[in-house]
Formats: structure tokens, C-alpha cells, sequence
């Protein structure tokens, strides 16, 4: 299931990061429905996977009330799904890796906010090219108030090398190295959880414990820029 595949049934509208862009994919016979994003945005039309015309449009930024951060599980396998809607009412839905640095970036972000609402959010994404490989980062604006990370990368769990019995690293059948996440995955899911009570009116909290999931613990790193939804 692609993106277009998602519109249908959710009505929400999807996009992705992408090489420092924030892109949304509609099918070409709905284009002029969203002919007030397409203005302003670079178009690229395509046949997606079904065969279906489909058009991206690429802006450079994204602004909307935040409404919700969930997991859905999808074809692709599980992925954060954080919903918005703008100033007209349009429903808007971000789609970004489980375990990705983007969501931890936003989280992190979104967790220094003092506020007991969370207003306008804007979302910058940047294209990191000095990176090994080349990746999309996140400049997060609340209320046009540029965000800072409320932890700082030696403050957060740390993301350690899995390795076996005799200390050699463990690598998966595609050759990727394997990392254990745990640690990390709690924090994240702890700091969603804040965040979630306050958007739903009940106040900031300390956090509620949750159990992370076995699948949660290990996985390779990921490369945002090559997600498949």
C-alpha cells in the first residue's frame, strides 16, 4: 500500500521527509482538490506501484496543529504516525520510521515546549549532505519559536552495538549491524506518552511505564531518506 493508498482510507492527507523536502503524494486526478498546495510546492508525477498516475509535491516546510503521535502497523511494517490538521481543517498525517532519528529528534523537540498546550507546529526539514550518507533532519518550530532539544545527545539512552556471547557484533542476513534499542525505545515512548496527555487536555506528566516489546530492542540503523511508504 502506497501513500495514495492511506488518503483513501483515512482522509487524511500523507506525506513523508524526504532528501530535505517534505513530500506529499496524491493521485493526479485528484490534483486540483489540492490545488492551493500544489501552487506552492515543485510537482514530479509518476505511475506508482499499482499503476496508478500519482504527482509529489515537494515543499519545504510543513505547519499544523499537532493532534496526535501513534504506531500503526502497516504493510511496511511499524511506523509512527503523527496526524495534524491546518488553519482550513484539512487533516494531515506525517509517516516516519519506528525506530528512526527523525521521530526522536521531534520528540525530543516537541518535549522542551513549557507550555501546558501545544500551539502551531512547524516542521523544517534539512538535507544533512556533509553526513557519510546523505540524510533529512528536523528544525521544529512551536508558535514560530524555533525548539532546542530538551536532552542532549549524551543525556539520552544510549544505542549500543548487539554482540554475542564472545563479544563479537552481530550483523543481520542483509549484512547490516545490529544495534540494541531498548533503552532508547523507552525513553521515546515515554516521552510520546507526555506528550499525548497534554494534547488530550490532562497537563504535562512524568511519564508512564511501559513495557517495550521484544521486536523493539534490535534492529539495523535506518536511513530515512530510503523508507519505502
Amino acid at each position: 500500500m502506497d501513500n495514495t493508498g492511506f488518503q483513501q482510507e483515512s482522509h487524511s492527507l500523507y506525506f513523508k521527509t524526504k532528501d530535505g523536502k517534505i513530500v506529499v503524494t496524491i493521485r493526479k486526478d485528484r490534483l486540483d482538490d489540492y490545488s492551493d498546495i500544489a501552487q506552492i510546492g515543485k510537482l514530479h508525477e509518476y505511475l506508482n506501484k499499482e499503476g496508478i498516475p500519482v504527482v509529489d509535491i515537494r515543499l519545504d516546510s510543513f505547519t499544523g496543529h499537532l493532534k496526535s503521535i501513534k504506531v500503526i502497523e502497516t504493510t511496511f511494517g511499524k511506523v509512527w504516525n503523527i496526524t495534524f490538521t491546518d488553519n482550513s481543517g484539512r487533516q494531515y498525517a506525517w509517516s516516519t520510521f519506528y525506530d528512526g532519528m527523525l521521530i526522536q529528534g521531534f520528540v525530543n523537540a516537541l518535549a522542551s515546549i513549557e507550555d501546558s498546550k501545544i500551539g502551531l507546529i512547524k516542521i523544517l526539514p534539512w538535507l544533512d549532505s556533509k553526513a557519510k550518507t546523505p540524510t533529512t533532519k528536523l528544525v521544529v518550530y512551536h508558535n514560530d519559536n524555533k525548539l532546542s532539544w530538551k536532552y542532549k545527545p549524551e543525556e539520552l539512552p544510549p544505542i549500543t552495538p548487539l554482540k554475542d556471547e564472545n563479544g563479537d557484533e552481530l550483523f543481520d542476513a542483509k549484512g547490516n549491524k545490529l544495534y540494541n534499542k531498548k533503552a532508547r525505545m523507552k525513553w521515546l515512548i515515554d516521552e510520546v506518552m507526555k506528550i499525548e496527555k497534554i494534547l488530550n487536555g490532562n497537563g504535562s506528566s512524568k511519564g508512564t511505564k511501559h513495557e517495550v516489546k521484544e521486536e523493539d530492542v534490535v534492529g539495523p540503523e535506518v536511513n530515512e531518506d530510503t523508507q519505502p511508504f
